[in-house]
């Protein structure tokens, strides 16, 4: 019975020292991984839009393992690529399953769009 007072007190003691806590966790990565849903989706450009660049967005199966290729992964990785250029929207101009093969994948879809600055 006298070890369990022992005991406890040198647990307690080791919980009483300073601890640090370090992690992967980047806040770059957290406005990364929002940034697409900062960008919509148009399907014409409105007159008073800034032209930044074209861009595309692509969605790969690289092995059979993993799932197939879908537009709506595609799309989303066409707004984060807009969102890389600044832009707040995107006009989605096309989506289109490619040749196996052609990029590495063994299925893949690519959306093609322009990013967009529109004003606030």
């Amino acid at each position: 019975m006298r070890l369990i007072p022992a005991l406890s007190l040198l647990l307690l003691a080791g919980c009483s020292t300073d601890l640090s806590f370090s992690s992967n966790l980047d806040k770059d990565n957290f406005d990364d991984y929002f940034a697409a849903g900062q960008v919509k989706l148009l399907d014409t450009i409105p007159p008073q839009a800034k032209r930044l660049g074209l861009v595309e967005g692509q969605s790969c199966q690289s092995g059979p393992q993993y799932p197939i290729p879908t537009p709506a992964e595609a799309r989303t990785d066409l707004r984060k690529q807009a969102a890389a250029l600044g832009a707040n929207a995107v006009q989605l101009q096309l989506c289109t399953e490619l040749e196996p093969g052609d990029n590495g994948c063994l299925a893949s879809m690519v959306c093609y769009g322009e990013a967009l600055e529109l004003p606030q």
